[in-house]
């Protein structure tokens, strides 16, 4: 594993490995560190591990409810919890839902999704979990979890194009889309607006890529993959 230390000239540092492969698995930055949920290595974990950057190490605490991976994953401010949804088990495409308690380091169940998907794009805008677009399975809609009434609802407008496999954030209550799969890897880059329901293209990355899910979060504004 790797981490970007924005405070310590701006560079790539190696950290201590997970407990577990990572393969599909989300990062969540909480005020209280990142946690790593929804992994693979060989079959699906509900395994979640918490990385103390003090000490420099993992720890596998709490689990949550149904194994999965390459699911959604956001940390939600007003409700300062996380939530995890979709993904994908021994060949079962996923639209559980689960919420994290950091305090307590525990998971419970929440109400499942409308639409079973995998390799979704997940952030949290407006103090709600979105979970957008999904890959194998190639779709468009977007669906958005409602903390305060357990609820999800299917958002009015789909992302531009079918397609999963990319990363997922927050900045300043909108969500981004960046990268993923289409049939071939791609370099877009979509900022998803939940006030006006709209997508809207931004600069495009330098690198077109896919699969790399574990490796984006934002911080001071900026969105990091």
């Amino acid at each position: 594993a790797t981490t970007y230390n924005i405070t310590q000239g701006a560079v790539w540092q190696a950290i201590t490995a997970g407990t577990k492969g990572m393969y599909g698995a989300n990062l969540v930055s909480t005020p209280v560190g990142m946690i790593c949920v929804g992994m693979l290595d060989g079959t699906a974990y509900t395994t979640t591990q918490k990385y103390d950057a003090i000490e420099n190490k993992w720890t596998a605490i709490a689990g949550f409810t149904t194994p999965k991976y390459a699911g959604a994953n956001s940390f939600v401010p007003g409700y300062d919890k996380v939530y995890s949804s979709h993904g994908e088990d021994a060949g079962t495409l996923r639209n559980s839902c689960d919420e994290f308690d950091y305090v307590t380091e525990t998971w419970r169940g929440r109400t499942a999704a409308v639409t079973a998907r995998i390799f979704p794009y997940g952030f949290a805008a407006q103090n709600r979990h979105f979970s957008a677009g999904g890959y194998i399975a190639a779709i468009s809609s977007v669906e958005a979890y409602d903390p305060a009434s357990d609820t999800w609802a299917t958002m009015g407008t789909a992302m531009t194009a079918a397609k999963g496999d990319g990363v997922g954030y927050s900045i300043s209550n909108t969500g981004y889309a960046v990268g993923g799969y289409t049939g071939a890897v791609t370099d877009t880059n979509y900022q998803y607006n939940p006030i006006n329901d709209t997508w809207t293209a931004k600069t495009v990355t330098t690198t077109a890529r896919a699969k790399a899910m574990g490796g984006s979060y934002s911080e001071r504004g900026k969105g990091y993959i």
